[in-house]
């Protein structure tokens, strides 16, 4: 029996996922996790677009690209090695992304230390923005 999954493509996948996505979650009461469509809609009217943004679970990267369009900087997290590595190369002539490997609660452990005053310090191997 041959798996699904070796012969459609990945961004198939999504595509079918993304529509049945849109038929059912607003019959369902609007159970998460929402649509693409809703959390950009979400983003738009509620988000600070033009300021930095920390994503948590990249994923294929499409809302890293719809806040890089506007954001002046746009961490985002991926805990699977090979989407983080296919989101690098995807957003690697952006100066604006930049892809972070790991679990969103270590990464950010590890990028943000209060002091003893409690202002943040951020350790030499996170970005700048983190605070560094």
């Amino acid at each position: 029996m041959t798996n699904l999954k070796s012969i459609i493509p990945l961004r198939m996948r999504v595509s079918l996922r993304r529509t049945y996505s849109h038929w059912a979650w607003p019959r369902s009461g609007h159970a998460s996790p929402a649509p693409q469509h809703v959390k950009l809609g979400v983003l738009k009217r509620y988000g600070y677009l033009d300021g930095i943004w920390i994503e948590s679970g990249t994923f294929l990267g499409d809302t890293t690209r719809f806040l890089a369009r506007t954001a002046s900087m746009v961490y985002t997290i991926e805990p699977s090695t090979s989407l983080a590595a296919r989101a690098d190369s995807r957003f690697s002539n952006r100066s604006n992304v930049k892809v972070l490997s790991g679990l969103s609660e270590d990464v950010l452990v590890s990028c943000i230390v209060y002091k003893t005053d409690h202002s943040a310090l951020a350790p030499s191997h996170c970005p700048q923005e983190f605070g560094n």
